[in-house]
């Protein structure tokens, strides 16, 4: 009985903190709305960093934004490059957690590769980082020239400074960030996870998940497609024929810290499991690797 107590207190206790979490995300997203319109890894962020109090929650918020951005993109360009595969071994590049300066490098490379899949999705990313005639655009020169320093200068101190002193940062670097998202039309695509499938004659009736704005603003609707897609995957869906499979690079489940369904990024990857973090509290969660 006293066992049965506590396990309901426990749950309640997990509730209630879910609940605070939820209400204190939502009045964050509502003082941020060009962040509901972005893909949830990135829409957090940068909900977080116009709901933040003290400067350093605000510059650090806004320094994860730009980090999911680089991430996020980085695996539109691979999955784009393997547009075919089920599947692939990436233990080589995530056998350690590879660091941001690590992917902006692995993104410049598939882009400059011009590797990727021409469809409008690849098109989209190709245009925010590379003009046509192969100079970086403003996006690209902050996010691929830029960005890895500014954050190393402050995110990488062991630990934090003052309040005070993240307040010339931001005011510095926040205009910029936004004004450099706006610029890429390849995060206008919604991101989107597979519910369930119906039969439909030749076409597949399909409930999607709507991964734009944070966690609580997500939605969903129904699709019919001949395409063919996984059930829980991940697709960046250009509203017509084009869907990108994120593979295992992003995933969306039910968090083990605060049971809220939202997106993780691959961060490390061994033979048996694969790691994951989230810029949602900084989460994290793994998963065994599926053997073929």
């Amino acid at each position: 009985m006293l066992f049965r107590r506590n396990r309901w207190n426990e749950i309640e206790t997990r509730l209630t903190g879910l609940e605070v979490a939820v209400g204190r995300l939502t009045s964050q997203a509502a003082d941020s709305p060009i962040a509901n319109v972005y893909p949830e890894p990135l829409a957090t962020p940068l909900a977080l960093e116009k709901g933040a109090y003290l400067h350093m929650g605000r510059y650090f918020s806004l320094l994860d934004a730009g980090e999911a951005f680089i991430k996020y993109s980085w695996a539109i360009a691979i999955s784009l490059q393997r547009p075919d595969s089920s599947d692939f071994d990436v233990i080589e590049d995530f056998r350690q957690p590879p660091s941001i300066g690590t992917f902006v490098k692995l993104l410049r490379d598939l882009l400059q590769s011009r590797s990727v899949s021409e469809n409008p999705i690849g098109k989209s990313l190709q245009l925010s980082f590379f003009q046509e005639n192969g100079k970086l655009t403003q996006a690209g020169r902050f996010f691929l020239d830029e960005y890895t320093n500014i954050r190393n200068i402050t995110r990488g101190h062991s630990s934090s400074l003052p309040d005070g002193a993240y307040e010339a940062p931001y005011l510095r670097h926040a205009a910029e960030l936004h004004d450099a998202l706006g610029k890429c039309p390849h995060i206008v695509f919604p991101l989107v996870q597979i519910q369930s499938a119906n039969p439909v004659s030749e076409q597949i009736s399909y409930d999607i998940r709507l991964l734009t704005g944070p966690p609580p603003f997500t939605k969903t609707e129904r699709i019919q497609t001949e395409s063919r897609l996984r059930l829980g995957g991940l697709y960046v869906w250009d509203r017509a024929d084009i869907f990108v499979d994120l593979m295992n690079f992003i995933i969306c489940r039910s968090c083990p810290v605060c049971n809220l369904d939202h997106t993780f990024f691959l961060e490390q990857s061994t033979s048996k499991v694969d790691k994951y973090h989230s810029y949602f509290g900084s989460h994290r969660c793994s998963l065994e690797r599926k053997r073929t």
